[in-house]
């Protein structure tokens, strides 16, 4: 028996069926995914707002190297975020294995100083720095066996809700922030993660006013690190990160340069996540001082050299008021070779940072200029010349006892670029040889003539078209500046 044939009409209106069902269901996807778009829009646009915040805290508890000054600008801002109505900062003694109840309020009253041991089982400070971990309590009654078998309180009342978060600097532990609250439940992730952020803060600001002598191990340590960064897991680079936000933040802000000179460029390209090159600014006595600095080594160790000189040069111009360039140069010499020890005549650290600097003064415009290994370029009637530096370093065992000042007049349109060496210093080019200086002058001066904005775009192109294929080898900066 024959079966009859559908008709096509009825086919056809199952097709349209099928692809109509088809449609609806994509529409109702592209629907979904447009609005899981637009939330986590939302949530990262808060997120950058939230760590703005936060990067702008850190960079004002790390511009300052006094205990004090640290521990209240730290207290004042973190009890604006949550419940700190008690609030510490305790302090690791590892050569004595106690810890010091350093700054504690309670209720805005300063509790008295109290050492314990840091094997003591009933403090929570000396779990949470023995340990190395974060302590999350938001019932004290029922959660802190979860820590220690009981809970005494040394100092002023017992609280509901504790935090405490460990002041890590790499694999060492200076101590342990906390924040506790009368109320149940007063903490959530939140405050976790803020903690969590401006313990690192803390901790570079406590490493900078506390464990400069010690540096020279830390380098060290470091770079045996560095060695095995292709082997450390993603938590580690998150927190170098978080070292890159802390480095970033004390940085000069743009807009300070450019009210004194708007017509600048600065290329910055860091080989690593954080940079051993920087720059650093200041109005001080009528003028304006501008430095780039190179420091030993790149990454996570140059970083950390990074630090001090940009704090030894804010103790120098900012501190003592000294603006002449030699001059800042000199004491900024003696300064590093004192925290590093190269005074001692068994020394043999060569560690240190090549500079330039200028001091310009706005009123007689006057520029005077110093480097450390490093020229100043001088733009001006369609030639580009270099002012020579003093060729020694900053720091190290062999050091001149005074750095060179050079003058010159302040002419309109001259530019100034200052540099470091990893423009210079990188391989490339048909025959893999480094740029040099001279190809760099070269360079500045074929386009002297262009708006600082397209030298910049200039300087980038053939830094890349003679890298090529090769591995950037070190840092890059390079400032211009048009007067």
């Amino acid at each position: 028996m024959l079966r009859p044939r559908k008709s096509n009409r009825s086919n056809s209106y199952r097709r349209h069926l099928r692809t109509g069902r088809k449609n609806i269901e994509l529409a109702r996807l592209l629907r979904r995914r447009n609005l899981e778009l637009e939330h986590k829009t939302r949530l990262l646009d808060e997120t950058y707002q939230k760590f703005a915040i936060l990067g702008h805290i850190g960079q004002e508890i790390t511009s300052t190297i006094d205990f004090e000054v640290i521990f209240e600008r730290l207290y004042r801002h973190v009890n604006a975020l949550m419940d700190a109505t008690v609030f510490s900062i305790d302090i690791y003694h590892p050569e004595d294995d106690l810890v010091e109840y350093r700054f504690c309020l309670e209720k805005n009253e300063r509790l008295p100083i109290v050492f314990v041991p840091l094997a003591d089982p009933h403090s929570l400070s000396a779990w949470c720095i023995r340990n190395r971990q974060e302590i999350v309590i938001n019932n004290v009654e029922a959660e802190i066996q979860r820590y220690i078998p009981r809970y005494e309180v040394l100092i002023g009342e017992a609280p509901s809700s504790i935090l405490y978060i460990p002041l890590m600097m790499e694999d060492r532990c200076l101590g342990a922030i906390s924040v506790q609250s009368f109320e149940l439940n007063a903490y959530s992730s939140y405050h976790q993660l803020i903690l969590k952020t401006l313990a690192s803060y803390t901790a570079i600001a406590l490493s900078n006013a506390h464990t400069f002598e010690k540096l020279t191990m830390a380098f060290n340590h470091i770079e045996l690190k560095n060695r095995e960064i292709e082997h450390i897991n993603e938590s580690l680079t998150d927190s170098i990160r978080y070292a890159s936000r802390i480095q970033e933040a004390i940085l000069p802000r743009r807009e300070e340069i450019d009210r004194v000179f708007p017509d600048n460029f600065i290329l910055y390209k860091p080989r690593d996540i954080v940079s051993g090159d920087f720059y650093w600014f200041a109005r001080c006595e009528g003028r304006a001082v501008l430095a780039v600095v190179d420091c030993t080594g790149h990454g996570v160790p140059g970083a950390f050299m990074s630090v001090m000189g940009h704090s030894l040069l804010n103790q120098i111009v900012n501190g003592q008021q000294i603006v002449e360039p030699g001059q800042i140069l000199t004491q900024l010499n003696n300064e590093v070779r004192r925290m590093l020890k190269q005074m001692q005549s068994d020394s043999d650290s060569r560690d240190g940072m090549d500079v330039g600097l200028i001091s310009v003064d706005l009123e007689n415009r006057i520029i005077e200029y110093a480097g450390a290994n490093r020229p100043l370029f001088v733009a001006q009637g369609g030639r580009v010349e270099a002012l020579q530096a003093d060729r020694y370093p900053i720091g190290g065992v062999l050091t001149p006892e005074h750095y060179t000042t050079q003058a010159l007049r302040w002419s309109p349109g001259m530019t100034l670029y200052l540099t470091t060496d990893g423009y210079a210093d990188q391989f490339g080019g048909p025959q893999r040889r480094k740029f040099l200086n001279r190809r760099l002058q070269e360079l500045l001066q074929q386009t002297a003539h262009l708006p600082l904005p397209a030298q910049q775009a200039a300087l980038e192109v053939a830094f890349d078209e003679w890298k090529g294929d090769n591995r950037q080898l070190d840092d890059i900066l390079v400032i211009g500046l048009r007067l």
